[in-house]
């Protein structure tokens, strides 16, 4: 299994003491891209991505790391899936990042229950090749049906700590997404995660910790888990 570790974001200033200790702030990424393997650009949740910042980060960051990009809002949450054309203009705004672009992440608003129909024309609309991952947040959406669903279209679950509900069983593509939020985590913890990843029937794992004054000793700590 191929596993990428990184954190959701990377320009935090409280970073500045440790990660980037001596670094300008336009040298951030390219130090990032250094100890890590991918990020997850949430950025992109709230506003568009644009052609010249893309080609500037493809550009600092070595051929390997790849990024993971959050869908835009107005998908997942203003129109809830319904509308498939604002899913062809939002990869239309990711070509920029050519192979280096690595999973899309829809993310749904926790007070959308389960809706099979509405999920599966959505999928249907997925270009060919897209890496995609759904993360639910009501409980409903948490069934083997669901999971077959998504597998038909390569699509994949997200994993994350804390979640509404267990994973079912049968996971659904050759791609595990990884979301660990919670404020803190121990080295057992780490250790724990780092075995249960381990263990998911997937080719290429990518997980990410929650944004925070620690979150990227915690992701090194794990990296270093998966290289021993």
């Amino acid at each position: 299994m191929r596993i990428r570790v990184g954190t959701s974001g990377w320009s935090y200033p409280e970073w500045k003491q440790d990660l980037y200790q001596g670094v300008p702030q336009a040298g951030w990424l390219r130090r990032y891209a250094e100890v890590f393997g991918a990020v997850e650009v949430n950025m992109t949740f709230r506003r568009g991505l644009a052609e010249t910042t893309a080609r500037k980060w493809v550009a600092t960051t070595p051929e390997e790391f790849r990024f993971a990009v959050k869908a835009h809002q107005r998908i997942t949450h203003f129109t809830r899936l319904a509308d498939p054309t604002l899913l062809v203009d939002f990869v239309s705004s990711l070509q920029a990042l050519g192979f280096k672009l690595g999973p899309v992440l829809f993310q749904l608003p926790p007070n959308l229950s389960r809706d099979d129909e509405r999920l599966e024309a959505f999928c249907q609309q997925l270009p060919a090749g897209l890496l995609s991952a759904f993360e639910f947040r009501h409980p409903s959406w948490f069934q083997p049906d669901v999971a077959a669903l998504l597998g038909r279209h390569n699509a994949s679950l997200v994993v994350a700590d804390p979640a509404p509900a267990p994973l079912p069983a049968g996971y659904p593509s050759g791609l595990v997404y990884v979301r660990l939020r919670q404020p803190a985590y121990t080295p057992k913890q780490l250790a724990t995660w780092a075995s249960r990843i381990r263990e998911y029937p997937a080719e290429s794992a990518w997980v990410f910790l929650k944004h925070g004054s620690s979150a990227a000793g915690w992701a090194s700590n794990l990296a270093e888990l998966f290289a021993g």
